[in-house]
């Protein structure tokens, strides 16, 4: 919630253009569906940690020089041409990715998981103390 009222906040204070509020949306929108990743990432711990960086790097320079360009798009008319000539990929993967992590229930699975690999690691360390 205080993201979204920080990127409304930001989308006033860049003016009157009416892309300015959706892009700024978008921002807001990827900056929860990044933090759900972030909070899920035992899931991709099969990846080797220097390349799971540089995958994670790759997509938020994509996802935010996206939303960079359609910010400079300004009228609702531009950033449809935008998207359209896109095929609005970043428009729709970030809502449907945002709604399938909180709708799957991922973080709470992967804080399970999480508590659960701790618990035995500390269960291995009480066998080696003995």
């Amino acid at each position: 919630m205080v993201t979204a009222g920080t990127f409304a906040v930001s989308a006033f204070w860049h003016g009157f253009y009416p892309f300015y509020y959706f892009m700024f949306a978008m921002c807001a929108l990827f900056v929860e569906t990044a933090k759900d990743i972030y909070r899920m990432r035992i899931f991709f711990d099969f990846i080797p940690a220097p390349y799971g960086h540089l995958l994670a790097n790759i997509g938020q320079f994509l996802v935010l020089n996206y939303l960079g360009v359609s910010f400079n798009a300004l009228t609702f008319e531009r950033g449809n041409n935008f998207g359209k000539a896109t095929y609005y990929y970043i428009f729709i993967l970030l809502p449907v990715l945002c709604f399938s992590i909180k709708a799957l229930g991922l973080v709470k699975m992967a804080k399970k998981m999480e508590e659960k690999q701790i618990a035995q690691k500390e269960a291995k360390e009480s066998k080696k103390d003995k």
